[in-house]
Formats: C-alpha cells, structure tokens, sequence
C-alpha cells in the first residue's frame, strides 16, 4: 500500500512540478522527479536516485557554487538565478530555485531546487535586443531627420541628422517642447 502511494505521488508530482529534487541536511536526495532525472543524467553524466549523496555528483566546476546553495536553503534562505546549461550538446537557459524545506515545526530537515527551461524566452529578449539595435542603427544613420515627440510635444528621441538641422546639442534639444 505505501508503495502503491510513492508511486501516485510521484506521478501527480512529476505530471504537475516538472523538474524538481528534495534533498535532506546530508545531501541524500530524498524525492527527485522523473524529469529531474533525465536531465541531471543528461548534465552530470549519471542518474541520481532517491537516497544518493547528490554531492558525490555534483561537476567539480560547479561544485562549491552548488553546495553554497544547498547551505543558503539549509540556512532559511531562498535563492534564485538563471544559467546556461549544456544538455546532449546543446545549450540551454534555465532557472534555477532553491528553497529550505519545513516541517511542522518550522525546522529545516531539507531544501527544495526546482528548475525551469527559459531558453524561449531569452531568445526572444536576444531576438527583441537585435531588433532594438538594428532600429537604433537605422535612425541614427539617417540621413534625414528623425524625431520622435512624446503626447505633451517634447522630444523623445532625435537623430543625428535632426541635431545638425536644428543647429542644438543633443541634450538642448531634449529639453526642448
């Protein structure tokens, strides 16, 4: 009967949290979801399985930044951050959340890291960047004049080619409505 109950569990959890491990003030990794799983392997080059020492794991680059963490949540702490990861070859952005685990006693006994796949959306803010750096160039090597004026009449943006024909510096020229 319990184990029919870890396995329900394990299965509302891995459909609903995603990527995902607890693990205990020893480092033993005490629930880790079917994701989490795949990737760490995918990463670390080996499966991590309930009742592992994580740390015996854990990339020798990365190893004290990641033990930093863990003792961050031990210590109440919550700790987020975004990285790229390499995966199968390929790279990836993703978030990263520690939390401490409690009990009913408001005692720490593990911490929670959960992580999140974001490449979707740093590539749109890359892709949004470029866009933003092709108008820019655009605008200022126009060779006509270029102003944008807010609802009030004052300047949001002048090209070069605007400040020469107005005959003002830059910042005269954005003082003026």
């Amino acid at each position: 009967d319990i184990r029919k109950g870890e396995e329900k569990l394990r299965q509302v959890l891995d459909s609903a949290a995603g990527e995902f491990y607890v693990i205990d003030q020893d480092y033993r990794v005490i629930l880790i979801s079917r994701m989490a799983e795949i990737n760490l392997e995918s990463v670390w080059k080996h499966t991590i399985r309930t009742g592992e020492r994580i740390t015996d794991y854990l990339p020798a680059d990365k190893k004290g930044f990641i033990l930093s963490n863990y003792n961050r949540a031990f210590q109440g702490e919550s700790i987020e951050y975004e990285t790229q990861v390499n995966k199968g070859g390929d790279c990836f952005w993703v978030n990263v959340q520690y939390s401490p685990v409690r009990n009913e006693f408001n005692e720490i006994p593990g911490a929670f890291i959960g992580t999140r796949d974001i490449s979707a959306r740093k590539n749109a803010e890359a892709g949004l960047q470029e866009s933003e750096s092709r108008y820019r160039t655009l605008v200022e090597q126009a060779t006509e004049t270029i102003v944008l004026v807010d609802s009030r009449g004052y300047f949001i943006q002048v090209n070069e080619a605007g400040i020469r024909l107005l005959g003002y510096s830059r910042e005269e020229v954005m003082k003026m409505g």
